[in-house]
Formats: C-alpha cells, sequence, structure tokens
C-alpha cells in the first residue's frame, strides 16, 4: 500500500481543483475575448480578412488550453488512481463535479 501524507496529498487536492478552476476560466476569457473581437470588428466595420489573423491566434490559443485541460485531466485520473491504493483511499478531499467541498474537515480513516 502506498504511504500519502494526509496534508501532502490534501495541498494535491487543493491544487488540483484550483488547476481545473484556472483552465477553464482561462478558456472562458478566450472565448469572450473572441466574441469581443468579432463584435469590434463588426462595428468598426472591418472587412472579414482584417481581424482573421487575430481570430485564428485567439482559436489557437483556446485549442492549446484544451489540449492543456484534456492532459491534465488525465493526470488527474492518474492521482485519483494512485490515492486509491493508498491509505487515503477513503479520504474525502472534496471533488470537481459536485464542486469542490468548502468548510468541511475531511474524515480521515484510521487503521
Amino acid at each position: 500500500m502506498i504511504e500519502l501524507d494526509y496534508k501532502s496529498a490534501l495541498k494535491i487536492s487543493n491544487e488540483i481543483i484550483q488547476t481545473h478552476l484556472a483552465l477553464d476560466e482561462a478558456m472562458m476569457q478566450l472565448s469572450g475575448l473572441t466574441q469581443s473581437v468579432v463584435q469590434a470588428s463588426r462595428n468598426a466595420q472591418l472587412k472579414a480578412g482584417d481581424n482573421q489573423k487575430a481570430l485564428e491566434a485567439i482559436s489557437d490559443g483556446i485549442n492549446g488550453l484544451m489540449t492543456s485541460r484534456k492532459s491534465f485531466v488525465s493526470a488527474h485520473k492518474h492521482m485519483i488512481a494512485i490515492k486509491g491504493v493508498s491509505n487515503q483511499c477513503e479520504t474525502d478531499f472534496g471533488c470537481l463535479g459536485d464542486g469542490p467541498v468548502r468548510g468541511k474537515t475531511p474524515l480521515r480513516i484510521a487503521a
């Protein structure tokens, strides 16, 4: 059995949550930027080609973030697997999906 220090595992859990939130926030910001550029271009009556390079660069950024998010989700799954065969397997650190557990003290199982 893998012996994980509770405080270290909790720190990782909190950082996982913060990283997920940061990646999602960055994607939303770039999506909003795309909308703003399109709207500003319309308001300025730009020709379609005038903002094409800018929109492509923003799109590349979104694609890069999506690739990063995919890799991070994969890393998270690997960390869940490690936790599952450790002394912290029954510890509830909170998880994304139902939202992070806030204000609760995680249950620590004593063997």
